[in-house]
């Protein structure tokens, strides 16, 4: 057995490594630390449409779209290099908001894409009131993530129960702050039980290849 084959042996007792990732987290806020109108291309590192597609930032006093704290009216958001969406703070307009006997209700399907392929959606529900926070999502290794929203309002009649008025498909999304990290692949790290599974293969090998060249010898 040459060194050529324990190596290649070695090698078979360890085929899963694992793939270090490289994750910086960065938080991108909207709202009042950006001037009212389109969101620049580049900020934060990232491309926000083009269009009908472009985010919107309302500015410091949020008054462009009425909401209840600044926002950004966010399509989609992508960029080159894989990342990974973490959490989303959604806002909701000043009319949203539910009062006495009425209801209001936000649905917004997040969607990741690694090019054109879809890599996980995630539904969030949401009311007209309170926080509307999301975190842990997991949309992990796209570079494309867009926001479908549908705002869906009504009334509760005299028995409590509710009446909808109408549903606005598809809805603004507003967005003040996401939360995302890098997605990088480096070189491949291999996994430690499959380290020690290759060296004891490597060190048998090694002394199955010693003992057979000692009988060798021994027989002549």
């Amino acid at each position: 057995m040459d060194i050529r084959r324990i190596i290649s042996l070695a090698s078979l007792a360890a085929p899963f490594c694992l793939f270090a990732t490289v994750a910086g987290s960065q938080t991108i806020p909207f709202g009042s630390n950006l001037p009212a109108g389109p969101v620049p291309a580049g900020y934060a590192g990232f491309n926000w449409g083009t269009g009908a597609n472009q985010a919107i930032n309302s500015g410091p006093d949020a008054e462009i779209f009425y909401l209840t704290s600044p926002a950004a009216s966010i399509v989609e958001f992508d960029r080159s290099s894989l990342f990974n969406l973490d959490s989303v703070d959604y806002q909701i307009l000043v009319s949203g908001q539910t009062a006495l006997d009425s209801f209001d209700n936000y649905t917004t399907v997040v969607s990741g894409f690694l090019g054109s392929t879809l890599v996980k959606s995630v539904t969030e529900s949401y009311p007209g009131t309170g926080g509307n926070l999301f975190t842990g999502l997991n949309i992990d290794g796209v570079n494309k993530i867009t926001f479908s929203t549908t705002d869906t309002y009504g009334y509760l009649d005299t028995s409590g129960n509710p009446v909808i008025v109408a549903t606005n498909t598809p809805a603004a999304t507003f967005v003040d702050q996401l939360k995302v990290s890098s997605s990088t692949v480096a070189a491949p790290e291999m996994a430690p039980a499959s380290a020690v599974s290759a060296l004891t293969l490597l060190l048998g090998s090694l002394a199955i290849s010693m003992g057979r060249r000692r009988v060798v010898r021994d027989s002549r």
